[in-house]
């Protein structure tokens, strides 16, 4: 990274001008970037519940005698 920095500094003081992503322009009064936003948001919220209760019921899983009994120490 510090190569990449050194050469960045390098063109920029030389004056050439190096291509930089930019930041996409969210517009909350547009309608389908409203909608799409909406959609992305809910979609991650699903994802998070669904990945908790995965989650928490692996671990119950692991802390029953069962798994333990058959898994761990056979």
């Amino acid at each position: 990274m510090p190569v990449g920095v050194w050469l960045a500094h390098r063109r920029d003081a030389a004056g050439l001008k190096a291509w930089r992503p930019t930041w996409p322009r969210i517009d909350l009064n547009d309608a389908v970037q409203r909608r799409a936003t909406a959609i992305f948001l809910a979609s991650t919220l699903a994802n998070i519940l669904i990945v908790s209760v995965a989650a928490y019921s692996g671990i119950e899983y692991m802390d029953s005698p069962q798994f333990c009994g058959q898994l761990c120490h056979e």
